[in-house]
């Protein structure tokens, strides 16, 4: 079953605790050969069964509010 897993976090917002910088991946486990695709994405736990997923570019967020 192919699924996007939040792989390692690179920013954390101080402002918002639930907002977070992410590595993401896809892949298919073992029916796949290939590396999983990767993807940097910014994150949003709206409630615990929804997630908010847009793709960010790091060289412009604001390094006051977005800190590793």
């Amino acid at each position: 079953m192919c699924r996007w897993a939040n792989n390692k976090i690179l920013f954390e917002n101080i402002k918002d605790k639930t907002a977070k910088i992410v590595l993401r991946d896809f892949g298919c486990g073992a029916t796949d050969s290939g590396s999983p695709a990767y993807k940097i994405c910014k994150i949003k736990n709206i409630s615990s069964l929804f997630i908010w997923v847009t793709n960010v570019d790091t060289t412009k967020i604001d390094r006051q509010i977005w800190q590793r």
